[in-house]
């Protein structure tokens, strides 16, 4: 099975990268005004238009009789906050009342017909909301979009790497966060992870950035010189990053004084360095959302799991899944945060015994299990629960730990998920749920010895 995608060439932003056709591009048609001369639309007034799919360029449009139109903030610092959305009408229609003034990012998102021909696309002609034209609400008249023509859906393909693990994770911090931002940095070991597992969920808007225990990579130091972080938060004990690297981490914060500038989350094992990240106030600071809990003696789970916990406010805790039952600190901090728990992974990552404790303690109707018939389908089951529509599919390799954990925090705050693949292949599970995701690129993270040429342009497991 090949995931195959179709291209109309290059869009304005993007690269394109051309291939069969199933899926193609959306265009933004407005015939009453020219792209560059859009006029102000009214504060408290109608904004409206109509939205049609152009399934042959030889042949008229269709009607979209089902869809939707979304109005996000057009901040970059913060994205993808919804402010107003409308639906499609059954004769292609669409119309909304009391957009307040500002600047915002538009969706025009096609739920018509099977997943290969459903589309979602940015004001105007682009595949991301990062790359989507501002449209501006001012005072003034009712404004006509005119007629949305959707051509399809196009795919394009990225890759995100460097020559080792730490240099990738690098790559998809840059790409993450172009413009820097002084903010938090989340410091864990490359090489090992457990405790790097407990931070992916909680740096949110934070940076992710690896070391080795005894010293920082070239690529992490390169990158700490350029976000010019305010705080860095070393999660893992001294047996993973050592002293020597906490100090030298000093020489990138902007106040080296401040001894709450480099602070270390820590615990004797890795069970309570993550309940540690929960509850510390450089981690959480507050009660998560909900907890995602996952086994900590393995990766894939609680990797698939870090890009959902961040679009949802939600921590990653990890528990011995093998165990008939919680550790009582565990089942303690369950019942003080007293939030929904969903366990990811099948009985065999973590036990039917653990789950019907949980439920124990925070009720049976907040307690819910996400999993699939293996790691790959339970990064899927993840991404369609979660992920209802998404504007990248991040793929790492299942079989290692280090590029999907880079993805996570990036993926988390795209609001797109993180699918496990084979090196050589995609799992037919997660090729059909990127088409159903509305996802309009995909991202390889790790060079071809981990993700294939042929992974990434779709080519399926057999």
């Amino acid at each position: 099975m090949v995931l195959t995608i179709a291209s109309r060439g290059v869009r304005r932003g993007r690269a394109a990268v051309i291939a069969s056709a199933v899926i193609a591009a959306i265009v933004v048609a407005a015939p009453a005004h020219a792209a560059d001369e859009l006029e102000p639309a009214a504060v408290g007034g109608t904004l409206f238009g109509s939205v049609a799919l152009l399934f042959d360029p030889l042949q008229s449009p269709v009607t979209v009789s089902s869809g939707r139109v979304q109005f996000y903030a057009a901040s970059t610092s913060d994205p993808y906050q919804l402010m107003y959305q409308t639906t499609i009408e059954p004769d292609g229609s669409f119309a909304i009342d009391g957009v307040e003034e500002g600047q915002y990012r538009i969706a025009f998102t096609s739920t018509m017909g099977s997943p290969y021909v459903r589309v979602r696309e940015w004001f105007q002609d682009h595949g991301s909301f990062f790359d989507a034209d501002p449209f501006v609400v001012i005072a003034g008249e009712p404004y006509d979009f005119g007629t949305v023509i959707v051509n399809g859906r196009q795919i394009d393909r990225t890759r995100l790497s460097g020559a080792d693990r730490f240099a990738t994770t690098a790559a998809v911090a840059e790409r993450g966060w172009p413009d820097g931002g002084g903010g938090t940095v989340f410091v864990v070991n490359g090489l090992n992870f457990p405790d790097a597992l407990s931070a992916g969920a909680a740096t949110r808007n934070g940076v992710l950035l690896t070391v080795r225990t005894d010293d920082i990579p070239t690529a992490t130091a390169e990158q700490l010189t350029r976000i010019q972080p305010g705080r860095i938060v070393v999660v893992g004990g001294t047996g993973v990053v050592s002293n020597t690297v906490l100090t030298q981490l000093r020489d990138y914060v902007a106040d080296p004084l401040d001894p709450n500038s480099v602070v270390r989350i820590a615990g004797s094992s890795r069970y309570e360095t993550s309940r540690a990240v929960v509850t510390s106030a450089f981690g959480f600071n507050s009660a998560p959302a909900e907890v995602f809990l996952a086994t900590g003696r393995n990766f894939p789970d609680a990797l698939s799991a870090v890009p959902a916990a961040i679009s949802m406010g939600a921590a990653v805790l990890l528990v011995d899944g093998s165990a008939g039952s919680l550790d009582s600190a565990t089942a303690a901090l369950l019942q003080t945060l007293g939030v929904p728990v969903t366990i990811i992974g099948g009985t065999g990552a973590v036990s039917a015994g653990i789950e019907a404790q949980v439920a124990g303690i925070v009720g049976a109707g907040a307690t819910s299990r996400v999993s699939g018939a293996d790691r790959f389908a339970t990064s899927t089951a993840i991404a369609q629960r979660y992920f209802g529509e998404a504007d990248y599919a991040f793929l790492a390799n299942g079989f290692g730990f280090a590029d999907a954990l880079a993805a996570g925090p990036v993926a988390g705050r795209w609001l797109s998920p993180v699918y496990l693949v084979r090196q050589e292949c995609i799992p037919k599970a997660v090729a059909n749920d990127i088409v159903s995701v509305y996802a309009n690129e995909m991202v390889a993270v790790g060079g071809t010895g981990v993700v294939s040429s042929n992974t990434l342009q779709g080519v399926g497991c057999s």
